[in-house]
């Protein structure tokens, strides 16, 4: 196979669950099963991995395996809690581990006690903010945190930041959930809670799902802000991003001997590199972001690296590529027909084009913007949007976990599709 960092050889002795995880997104589907199996067999299952161990036997496709192997993880989880019921670490772990095992009343129960054993333990309360939104809960989630956090002001032992913090923290998740009445008054309740000038800007984290997307001085601020912390978040919420590209170009059969022109648009960081530089007489990265280019040379492997903005073709750098790849990229376009053409411009005929795009389902019929400011595609608009683009049909197409949000699972999809001739 290929990257021996991205591909950990199946029958490694000390394989844990996210080296099986990642052996499932880079569709080695037999060695994921068979890491599973001996995890399993071995007993090296901790508290914390037993919900993506449950999570990845369900995604090998054995739904009787899976449920035996959640029933077995429940019974630890309710032995645990039993002999730790006093325990706000353990009511933590166990909780949230018994949410992902589809036990969620169990679950937030026993998170509502750690919150309660602990207030600030902050982890522990994001986590049932996590578990009550993703569930639906959002009165629950604003009877629970509002004089929580009121609670916490009064206290007057928390540092300001951390306080200015969590109630981010529920402006954000509640807005990411499309609660944007709930997070307005949470906003308000803020202004009138914190210290003057305390709350000032929270009212920026507001969104609307159907919002316009941000200019590209928004962007570029945004991104500049988050570049140095920007791969230890991507770390947290499992990015497989990079992982998505690496599969894709081995199943085309981009070859890793030096030889190709290769644009990595939307570069970030970096994270791609050491995928694409065994391939790439010439490695070319463009961003948006002058804080993420700092990053990605810092980072090493490219030849070159250019400011771009990807919806500007006057922007983009020179060159005849004979492979272009879009990370993590294109999910913050709507329509993308442009873009698509933009990316094909420079792309030698016959060329491919390697990019992710978070997966639209069956309720998105084209695309849609979430108020995170990502969009997500139908797979019917970009294999349309690609043809218009001046692309062939793609000829590698797969859904994998992307990343997590609030703990659960985004599915993206990935496309490797040639320019026409």
């Amino acid at each position: 196979m290929s990257d021996a960092s991205a591909d950990p050889e199946a029958d490694a002795p000390q394989l844990g669950i996210a080296d099986a995880e990642r052996l499932l997104v880079m569709g080695r589907r037999g060695a994921a099963n068979a890491a599973a199996e001996r995890i399993l067999s071995e007993g090296r299952v901790s508290a914390q991995e037993a919900g993506r161990l449950y999570e990845l036997t369900e995604r090998l496709g054995d739904a009787e395996r899976a449920e035996e192997v959640r029933r077995a993880l429940v019974a630890g989880m309710d032995t645990a809690l039993e002999a730790n019921f006093d325990h706000p670490v353990v009511c933590h772990v166990c909780g949230y581990t018994l949410y992902l095992l589809r036990e969620k009343e169990r679950g937030i129960a026993a998170l509502t006690r750690s919150m309660s054993l602990a207030p600030k333990n902050f982890d522990a309360a994001r986590t049932l903010l996590g578990a009550l939104l993703l569930d639906g809960r959002d009165e629950e989630t604003m009877a629970i945190w509002l004089p929580y956090l009121s609670e916490l002001g009064r206290d007057g032992g928390v540092p300001k930041e951390d306080l200015r913090g969590l109630w981010i923290n529920l402006i954000a998740g509640l807005c990411h959930f499309g609660y944007e009445a709930q997070a307005a008054e949470a906003v308000r309740q803020a202004g009138r809670l914190l210290p003057e000038g305390q709350a000032d800007g929270l009212e920026s984290y507001l969104a609307d799902a159907g919002a316009e997307p941000a200019s590209p001085d928004q962007m570029t601020e945004m991104f500049d802000r988050f570049a140095e912390i920007y791969d230890r978040n991507l770390e947290e919420l499992g990015n497989n991003g990079p992982l998505f590209v690496a599969r894709a170009l081995e199943e085309i059969g981009v070859p890793r001997d030096g030889a190709l022109a290769i644009l990595d648009a939307g570069c970030g960081t970096g994270l791609c590199a050491p995928f694409l530089r065994p391939r790439a007489r010439l490695l070319h990265g463009c961003d948006l972001s002058p804080g993420m280019l700092a990053k990605a040379e810092a980072r090493g492997g490219f030849d070159a690296l250019t400011r771009t903005d990807l919806a500007d073709p006057a922007s983009y750098p020179e060159g005849a590529w004979d492979v272009v790849v879009a990370a993590d990229v294109l999910t913050y376009f709507g329509e993308l027909p442009g873009v698509l053409r933009n990316l094909a411009a420079d792309l030698v005929p016959g060329g491919w084009l390697v990019f992710t795009v978070e997966d639209g389902g069956a309720e998105v019929l084209e695309w849609q913007r979430y108020s995170s400011g990502r969009c997500r595609h139908a797979r019917g608009y970009v294999e349309a949007s690609l043809s218009e683009a001046g692309f062939r049909a793609p000829e590698v197409t797969f859904t994998e976990i992307l990343r997590r949000e609030f703990g659960a699972p985004i599915l993206g999809t990935c496309y490797a599709a040639r320019k026409r001739h």
